[in-house]
Parts: structure tokens; C-alpha cells; sequence
């Protein structure tokens, strides 16, 4: 809203300069002699004096956006360290099922690491989105076989 607010100011500045010198530009044709060069001389002045507080509410804009942006990154730094932290758990997490009775985790079964290898691309084609008819013929398995395997593992897994 203060960025809003400075950029009005700004602008506000921008077309007083404007308005200014249009105005005072058709003026000047009436304007003879020493009349003209001292009314230049406070334009002039104007000019100088509005640039200066264009300097300085640009300064103030400046800061505050480095103040903003030295805010962000250290709530992006503080997000990369909540997020590796977070990442570090989902294997320690993803080795616990729901509460018990008395509201405590309990580990889950730890399903068998030897699986047989035929296993582990019927995994990988059901995890590819892959129907059990199709890895049935890719794999030449039994459809039935597949199913059971599949049923095993969602077992293991909840």
C-alpha cells in the first residue's frame, strides 16, 4: 500500500512539473525582457527543487524495497531449511502408520527387501499408470498373478 501510495506522490510530482512548465511555457510569449530571464531563473529553481524531492521519495522507495527484499530472503532462507528438514523426515515419517489405540505411532511392517525382480517391474509399470491386462501381456504373467501382486503390496504399504 506504501509503494501505492509513493507512486501517487511521484506521479503527482511529475504532472505539477508538467502542468508547470505548459503553463508557464505559453506565458512566456508575453513575457518581454528582464521579466522573462528572471521568470526562467524561478522555474528553474522549481525544477531543481521538485527533482530533489523526486530524489528523495525514490530514496525512500529504494530503501524500503531493500528492506522488503532483505525480508524475503531470509524467509526464503528460513523455507529451504524448513523444507530440507521436512524432506529429511518423509523416510522416517513414511515408516509409521496411523495411531494406535492410545495414540502413539507403530511402525509398520517393514515388507520383504528381497522381492523377486518380476515384482518389481510390475510395480514399476503399475506406478506408470499401467492396467493389470496390459503389464499381464507386457510381462507374460497371469492376470490373476498380477492382481494378487498388487493386492500384496497395497497391503504391505497401508
Amino acid at each position: 500500500m506504501s509503494y501505492l501510495l509513493l507512486f501517487m506522490q511521484i506521479l503527482l510530482l511529475f504532472l505539477l512539473i508538467v502542468f508547470y512548465v505548459t503553463d508557464h511555457s505559453r506565458a512566456t510569449t508575453k513575457i518581454q525582457g528582464e521579466d522573462f530571464s528572471s521568470q526562467i531563473k524561478e522555474w528553474q529553481k522549481t525544477v531543481v527543487e521538485l527533482i530533489k524531492e523526486l530524489e528523495n521519495v525514490s530514496g525512500e522507495i529504494l530503501s524500503q524495497i531493500k528492506s522488503k527484499m532483505e525480508e524475503m530472503d531470509l524467509k526464503i532462507a528460513e523455507a529451504d531449511k524448513k523444507i530440507k528438514s521436512l524432506k529429511t523426515l518423509i523416510p522416517e515419517v513414511s515408516s509409521w502408520s496411523e495411531p494406535n489405540l492410545e495414540g502413539k505411532l507403530v511402525k509398520k511392517r517393514s515388507p520383504n527387501k528381497s522381492l523377486p525382480p518380476k515384482h518389481g517391474k510390475i510395480y514399476q509399470l503399475a506406478d506408470q499408470g499401467w492396467n493389470v491386462v496390459d503389464i499381464a501381456e507386457k510381462t507374460r504373467i497371469g492376470k490373476g498373478e498380477i492382481q494378487l501382486i498388487l493386492d500384496l503390496r497395497r497391503q504391505v504399504i497401508s
